[in-house]
């Protein structure tokens, strides 16, 4: 099949695949995860933010949370799932990175810590709240005497109230915050995730029917509030209820449109106060199951835990943080003592009528046409739209669809390399051997991290050595030749030199050198250490140059596996980490990803290695075998290995394959006399990638 007919069939392919990708292939895949994390890292502006993504449909799964340095997206979240399309779910999830992101901006971590454990040690954060009447005070005096006894029922439903409820204001102010920030796409997203909350809140007749508390009711109430100001719900709740929640909307609205973040916390002590009566009762029903079922106190947290997900189901956005330990001290002016004076510093900034918080101030003003994300002036203002991330989804189903369509094409390429190595010629000594056929076609995080690791170092050895092959560069694409110190034309840019490098000639493009070359490791475990290292670096560096000089390159290893070397079921192992053709461009992480295990039967290895190589049809075949030393297998060691090598060798010259070994142990004798004239001594691993690369030139010229 010609180069114009494969490039047809690929597309035919590739359209096919991108029509049968699913939400949840496309929303778990790197190709996706990229782009969001671009957007984290921009929104949070905090350049060392990761991205966790996973798709999760269960109806209690939580959509997003983040400790402040990584954000954890499940794509698959009720709120997402929503929406009808997959374009109204990529927007969902940008913005709810938006949302993590503002608390990254906004909200202190540390802070929340120190609040929300403190009630464990009996501790009141910032300060004791106010107490304005004697229902007030009442409440006060009964959750002050539980703290003081570190009640566990009582501190855990307190640290989990509370934790609910300052992240009730917390989400209501940072998603304020960034849709002031980003007043288009990302509002755009983030207001209409905010309409989806507010929907799934329960009604009243619900809450009746699944026989919810009071508590739920409550926690119902202060949520729309807080996220949609007074709305007609409210009339359709008893007046207890109502003159509830307007005793707390005072607390909500000065806390959700100040920037001191203590004033939340404040606030939150507030509103557990106003709630302490609905509080009182979840903490005597829990009481009384635990008494009934007997449950000693070795037990009691992890009861307390699963009742908590068995009857608590309040409607959220995402967690602002774990409530982990903090490690540092309260903030300045927390004293934490139940005997303080309530003191809660106040601001004027944006301040409107208590109960009356501005509806320029909430990210989704019930029934404003900012709810539907219809601004279209805010929307098209310059710059807003830089992180939308629906310029990014049909590119992102296009590299996902090449991505499967790669990866089933390294599969089956995998399948045939493994059948071919069964039908691979092997003398008397390597007969009744195993052999198992390895290529990463999912990419390990070990291959990724130790790629990330030494591709800087290996592209700047694979740079030099291209400034050292930049004649041989020239001549392949034509040009100018410069830097010369004699010929017919002056160079007038070199005209200033001094060491009389002044000439220049024209060079007519040539043809790409008929040339094909493989590199062979020995990945056996005596090369563990700085060894496998070099080898890598070398390896990355070589691969990256012979692309550089458009020479077709293999990258194998070798080495045997089984419970002890000399076992009598001795396996061959051959690693594929770089084909002459790459199918998914993921060959330099593969080589990256190079691990030791094992012995080392290098006359089998290279038998292989060569009939790959004799199949090319480029002129010249050089084949480079890395080692730190001599053969050691089973039954295949001393005399009869380096007989075996030596008839190897010259099987592969016949064949017009140039077969050299570069020696990095300390059998550098034993290696040259088995190899001789293909001996390379690599005393300095440094050195290596430039020695080789020098003798792949020789080739060249």
């Amino acid at each position: 099949m010609n180069t114009r007919n494969r490039t047809a069939d690929f597309r035919k392919r590739l359209k096919i695949r991108k029509e049968q990708i699913i939400d949840q292939e496309l929303f778990v895949s790197e190709a996706y995860r990229a782009p969001l994390w671009r957007l984290a890292k921009a929104l949070g502006q905090k350049p060392f933010v990761t991205l966790v993504i996973f798709y999760d449909e269960s109806p209690g799964s939580q959509a997003a949370f983040t400790d402040g340095s990584q954000i954890t997206l499940n794509t698959g979240n009720p709120i997402s799932l929503t929406f009808p399309s997959r374009e109204g779910r990529a927007i969902s999830h940008e913005g709810l990175i938006a949302h993590e992101c503002g608390h990254i901006r906004c909200s202190d971590f540390n802070r929340r810590s120190q609040y929300v454990n403190g009630f464990q040690k009996g501790l009141c954060y910032p300060a004791v709240p106010e107490q304005h009447d004697a229902a007030d005070r009442r409440a006060w005096k009964e959750m002050k005497e539980y703290l003081e006894q570190k009640n566990p029922v009582a501190v855990f439903w307190i640290r989990k109230i509370a934790a609910h409820l300052n992240n009730i204001l917390e989400d209501v102010y940072i998603e304020a915050f960034m849709c002031r920030e980003y007043p288009g796409t990302v509002r755009n997203a983030i207001q209409k995730n905010a309409e989806i909350i507010i929907r799934k809140i329960p009604s009243l007749q619900e809450r009746n029917a699944a026989d919810s508390s009071e508590l739920d009711i409550m926690i119902d109430l202060i949520f729309r509030y807080a996220r949609a100001g007074k709305t007609d719900e409210e009339a359709t709740y008893p007046k207890r209820y109502q003159n509830c929640l307007n005793r707390c909307k005072r607390w909500i609205d000065d806390s959700t449109r100040n920037d001191d973040p203590d004033i939340r916390y404040h606030a939150t002590n507030q509103l557990i106060l106003k709630l302490w009566k609905y509080i009182k009762k979840v903490i005597y029903s829990a009481d009384a199951q635990i008494e009934k079922e007997q449950i000693n106190p070795a037990q009691l947290q992890k009861w307390l835990d699963e009742y908590w997900k068995d009857k608590v189901h309040w409607v959220s956005l995402s967690e602002a943080a774990a409530e982990r330990e903090s490690v540092s001290e309260p903030p300045e002016g927390w004293s934490g003592s139940l005997e303080g004076t309530p003191s809660i510093k106040k601001s004027t900034k944006n301040e409107v009528p208590d109960g009356q918080m501005a509806d320029s101030q909430r990210p989704n003003p019930s029934g404003s046409k900012e709810q539907a994300g219809t601004d279209e002036r805010a929307d098209n203002q310059k710059g807003n739209d830089l992180w939308n991330i629906l310029n990014d989804l049909p590119k992102a189903l296009n590299q996902l669809a090449s991505s499967m369509e790669a990866r089933e094409e390294e599969s089956e390429r995998k399948n045939v390399l493994q059948e071919e190595l069964k039908d691979i010629p092997q003398n008397k000594i390597h007969a009744g051997r195993r052999y198992q056929f390895h290529r990463e076609i999912d990419i390990s995080e070990n291959s990724f991290r130790n790629y990330h690791r030494i591709a800087g170092e290996s592209r700047h050895t694979a740079k030099r050595l291209e400034k050292l092959a930049e004649e041989i560069l020239q001549r392949k694409e034509g040009g100018t030749l410069k830097g010369l110190y004699m010929g017919k034309r002056l160079s007038r840019g070199e005209l200033y030199r001094r060491d009389g490098k002044l000439f220049e000639k024209k060079l007519l493009p040539e043809e790409e050198p008929s040339l094909a070359f493989a590199v062979l490791v020995d990945v056996s475990g005596s090369m563990n250490g700085e060894r496998i290292e070099n080898a890598r670096k070398t390896a990355l560096a070589l691969y990256w140059f012979c692309e550089a000089l458009s020479i077709p390159v293999l990258v194998y290893g070798h080495s045997t596996h089984d419970t002890y070397c000399f076992s009598a079921d001795e396996v061959v192992d051959i690693c594929s980490y770089a084909e002459f053709d790459s199918i998914d461009g993921n060959d330099a992480v593969r080589i990256a990803g190079m691990e030791t295990i094992g012995c080392n039967r290098d006359g089998a290895a290279l038998r292989y290695v060569g009939e790959r190589l004799s199949k090319r049809e480029e002129e010249v075949k050089i084949l480079i075998l890395i080692s730190d030393g001599k053969p050691n297998g089973k039954g295949y060691s001393g005399e009869p290995a380096r007989k075996d090598l030596l008839e190897t060798k010259h099987c592969l010259e016949k064949r017009g394959i140039h077969l050299f070994a570069a020696a990095i142990g300390e059998d550098r004798e034993l290696i040259e006399n088995i190899y001789q004239n293909g001996f390379l001594n690599i005393s300095d691993l440094e050195t290596m990638p430039v020695k080789l690369s020098k003798l792949l030139m020789a080739y060249l010229r």
